[in-house]
């Protein structure tokens, strides 16, 4: 139950992680029986009509952590990285104004706890970097 604390407190705090178009929110934690954790996370694509915004998709999906994951000592780096990625990511689908790539995704797939299990990254920065490759959610980044 304290690594689901620890991981409600970091979902708190780097989450909703918004743009005009794109948001992603987290809308509860809860322990499991085998010390990993699931959270509600909630994606939504708006629609911009003038200066009024709609919701146009909407999905929600619980996402399961691994007491392994949890335990991670870097998981603090991973939550602020993996928030700092989707902000990038978000602002600019938003600046490009074009959702047609991640309107098909889930919230699994913004996730990336992949990421958790590589070895060089200890820093959100670091994460962050790892994060937006083009092999993880740098696919989702508009060709400029």
């Amino acid at each position: 139950m304290v690594a689901a604390m620890s991981l409600a407190e970091l979902m708190e705090t780097h989450a909703p992680i918004t743009s005009d178009l794109v948001a992603v929110e987290c809308v509860g934690v809860e322990s499991r029986a085998d010390g990993g954790a699931a959270t509600t996370v909630r994606l939504i694509i708006w629609e911009l009509d003038g200066e009024q915004r709609m919701i146009r998709d909407l999905k929600e999906q619980e996402l399961r952590w691994s007491a392994e994951q949890l335990a991670d000592p870097r998981l603090d780096a991973f939550v602020a990285g993996w928030a700092a990625a989707l902000g990038e990511v978000f602002a600019a689908i938003s600046e490009v104004g074009d959702v047609s790539k991640i309107e098909c995704y889930l919230p699994c797939d913004l996730l990336e706890l992949s990421a958790l299990r590589l070895k060089r990254p200890r820093s959100a920065d670091d994460f962050r970097d790892a994060l937006l490759q083009p092999s993880r959610l740098g696919k989702l980044l508009p060709a400029w």
